[in-house]
């Protein structure tokens, strides 16, 4: 199982899943998790919606499902969510709140189409904990800040400190009560399918963007590349999960 399945697990362990409950997952990108946590029950009157901004990711989870119990919607998310008050007994999101300038202003979204006890999982990386272990100090630091900085094309903002700050956002409204936990992950292989070898790959995107040079990537790989003949590679990255309920509004 590779590192981003077992990471998901622990994740999607989290949910509870009351009987008849209808659960929400917010920026549902192909829809993995939410068939996952369909395959926990057989409960026929548990219902599952999922609301992603790409249509390409929608279609592509619709095309991946069979149970008619999951439902899947193209539409942005936020500054409003489009469903009735106290819709849902579980709220799921994930690598999502860090998209909103205004977060004070949306999370009481979260907390209306919960209903009054309802569980909500937000869950998120926290980039500018993420760690290479590199030769280059200074140049490993260049990128691995711009990757956290990076305000990508579907995003509105970003906040590469989200993770430690779910629960500032979310304990701190009085809609919610509840708890964060962390689970680091790790990598001490530099090959696939492992997650920070991937991300390593993705940074090329800054060099054409202008966040860094070309110079400073390809060094950074080639580095990276020869701790990993020395044994030496190690990658890691903090994730936050904030779990609580709605309390009453």
């Amino acid at each position: 199982m590779s590192d981003v399945e077992l990471h998901r697990d622990w994740l999607l362990s989290l949910v509870e899943l009351p009987t008849g409950g209808a659960l929400l997952d917010l920026g549902c990108g192909k829809g993995t998790d939410l068939r996952l946590l369909a395959e926990r029950t057989q409960d026929p009157a548990a219902r599952f919606v999922g609301v992603d901004a790409s249509p390409d990711h929608i279609a592509e989870a619709k095309a991946s499902s069979t149970d008619a119990r999951v439902e899947f919607v193209a539409a942005k998310v936020g500054p409003s969510i489009e469903f009735a008050d106290e819709r849902f007994d579980v709220l799921l999101t994930q690598e999502l709140l860090e998209c909103f300038p205004e977060l004070d202003a949306f999370v009481p979204e979260l907390a209306r189409v919960l209903k009054p006890g309802g569980q909500i999982v937000a869950s998120h990386y926290d980039w500018d904990t993420q760690v290479f272990n590199g030769s280059d100090r200074d140049r490993t630091r260049r990128i691995v800040r711009a990757w956290a900085e990076w305000e990508q094309s579907w995003m509105d903002h970003t906040d590469p400190w989200m993770g430690r700050r779910l629960w500032g956002y979310l304990e701190g409204s009085g809609l919610f009560e509840g708890e964060v936990q962390v689970r680091v992950m790790t990598n001490t292989e530099f090959s696939e399918p492992w997650h920070g070898y991937r991300l390593a790959h993705w940074f090329r995107g800054l060099v054409k963007r202008g966040q860094v040079s070309a110079s400073d990537y390809d060094g950074f790989m080639e580095d990276l590349a020869e701790l990993a003949e020395q044994g030496r590679y190690f990658w890691s990255v903090n994730r936050y999960v904030y779990t609580g309920r709605r309390t009453a509004l």
